[in-house]
């Protein structure tokens, strides 16, 4: 299982789980009962692959594909999904991570951008460091769904990372900073083969465009560093 996003709480009878599965990321839900994955078909090659990332967002599950094509999903009778054109300006490479999140009530893609700084020593070829971000909100405009940039945040701030992205309101946590994106290293491929990984931690300024990078002396850190939230109640 690459990722596992559910619907609501497990105790609720409702409950839906939805994961991105295996080597080629392709998309399965099951509920409250079910004895196995179900898992998304497509007509051209059996099966949905290829996605990235996953959010429950008023109701519905999104996915978010490696091109930056987000797809509702309706998982009733008729298991159908409904796709929002990615925004025309998204830069596509393969070294870069996308995300969903949500903030303010509204819908988020996150494009990070990585390289290889050119300072680094030849043996750390796959040494890689992140140096740019770009945020894009889902609005309806004119009866339809259009991708606005965003870059400013307000008082808020953003988490991402493999296991979860969210934004939380920064005066409300002394000490963090508004309008940055904090960012864990989860560059899985390296990861997985055990080579490099943990190193890229720190936060991004939406306003400087600066990245500050958290210091680390480790080339591996597994497993990858994922960000934990509490529910007090």
């Amino acid at each position: 299982m690459v990722k596992v996003v559910l619907s609501n709480s497990p105790t609720d009878d409702n409950c839906v789980a939805m994961a991105i599965r295996g080597e080629v990321s392709n998309l399965a839900f099951c509920k409250l009962g079910d004895k196995k994955w179900t898992v998304l078909g497509d007509d051209n090659n059996g099966y949905r692959r290829g996605y990235m990332d996953i959010i429950f967002f008023k109701g519905q599950f999104y996915t978010l594909t490696v091109n930056g094509k987000v797809e509702v999903c309706d998982l009733g009778a008729s298991l159908t999904t409904t796709t929002i054109k990615s925004p025309t300006d998204l830069r596509i490479g393969i070294s870069n991570k996308r995300y969903l999140a949500e903030m303010g009530g509204e819908l988020l893609i996150v494009t990070r951008y990585m390289d290889t700084p050119s300072d680094v020593r030849k043996e750390r070829l796959n040494y890689y460091r992140t140096y740019l971000f770009e945020v894009f909100r889902l609005r309806l405009k004119r009866g339809k769904q259009r991708w606005a940039k965003v870059d400013y945040f307000g008082d808020y701030m953003l988490f991402v990372g493999n296991n979860s992205s969210f934004s939380l309101c920064a005066r409300e946590f002394p000490g963090s900073r508004a309008n940055c994106i904090y960012f864990t290293d989860d560059y899985n491929y390296l990861h997985q083969q055990g080579k490099l990984g943990g190193h890229d931690i720190g936060v991004f300024n939406m306003e400087t465009g600066k990245v500050n990078q958290l210091p680390n002396k480790t080339w591996l850190l597994l497993p990858t560093p994922v960000w934990f939230t509490l529910s007090l109640r």
